[in-house]
């Protein structure tokens, strides 16, 4: 409850350059995987390195996930929903302050901070 886990595929490869078959073992394979460890549905996915397109868009809704989540920092737009999400990356590296160079922008623009 409060945390979704996201797939994220099994190899992270790009999936812009797989085939089918290989796009549809990347995506199923990796949220059965999770699926059977969590003992819960899996309806959120990652891009590997944000790459996508069109085509793998359409797999990632056939597989059953509700969600997509790319690695764009921008600004969200209904447009975007639900399966190109923009997202603000953070690695386990960053500091306080990396933290919030990076997030200040959007603070300031849905008015948390004057």
């Amino acid at each position: 409850r409060g945390v979704h886990v996201a797939s994220h595929s099994q190899s992270h490869r790009n999936l812009t350059v797989l085939d089918d078959d290989e796009l549809s073992n990347e995506l199923v394979g990796s949220k059965q995987q999770l699926e059977s460890v969590l003992n819960r549905e899996v309806t959120h996915f990652a891009f590997p390195s944000g790459d996508h397109d069109e085509r793998v868009l359409s797999a990632v809704r056939s597989a059953g996930y509700q969600w997509a989540w790319t690695t764009e920092a921008r600004y969200v737009n209904t447009a975007d929903l639900p399966y190109q999400i923009p997202r603000v990356l953070i690695d386990d590296e960053a500091s306080v302050a990396t933290l919030a160079a990076k997030i200040s922008p959007w603070i300031h623009r849905i008015g948390l901070v004057k």
